[in-house]
């Protein structure tokens, strides 16, 4: 027989222990290695959607649930199907998220459900991010001037990328209240 509940599987090391999630009529029930936990969806406390690039990818999202002082339940849209090979699923991901939203919004309406990061980290990241890319871009003026060419297209090229990437980051995980205004696109992958 088929179980009609939505589920989702993924494995966030690759020597860890694959994450079976389970939607079930009232509870999220999460399998760790065998081991069964369940979390009423009225006992869940908190929803964070992040987008958070890992590995070679430029893109990637986590999803966090909160339940009391419980260590957070944590998937990704990708799972380990290898040492170092990382398999995207985006669809089922996209699907599953968006229903234990919607779960826990109609269950528990004080349950705080948000997306992106705080701003504190949000300012870290840009610090850390300016001063790095102007540290290189610094780097690369000086090997141009110097007529070192190859050097110098390189850093400019990699700190282009580098600022790139951290400016799709940062406006990415611009923090949102997804009671209120629901989940926005750069939260989830695309298509599904």
């Amino acid at each position: 027989m088929d179980n009609p509940n939505p589920t989702y599987a993924c494995r966030m090391q690759p020597v860890g222990a694959e994450i079976l999630l389970e939607l079930e009529p009232q509870a999220l029930s999460v399998d760790r290695n065998g081991k069964i936990a369940r979390f009423p969806y009225r006992d869940i406390q908190a929803i964070e959607l992040i987008y958070q690039p890992r590995g070679l990818h430029l893109t990637g999202f986590r999803t966090r649930v909160h339940v009391g002082a419980r260590k957070p339940v944590v998937f990704d849209d990708t799972t380990f199907s290898g040492a170092r090979l990382q398999e995207r699923r985006a669809a089922a991901y996209r699907a599953f998220t968006t229903d234990l939203v919607e779960r826990v919004r109609r269950e528990n309406p004080r349950a705080l459900l948000v997306g992106g990061r705080p701003m504190w980290l949000q300012a870290a990241t840009v610090l850390f991010g300016g001063g790095f890319a102007i540290f290189m871009a610094s780097l690369a003026l000086r090997a141009l001037s110097a007529s070192q060419w190859l050097p110098g297209l390189m850093l400019a090229v990699f700190t282009t990328a580098f600022v790139a990437w951290t400016w799709a980051f940062v406006s990415r995980n611009r923090l949102c209240d997804i009671r209120k205004d629901g989940i926005p696109a750069d939260l989830l992958p695309k298509g599904g």
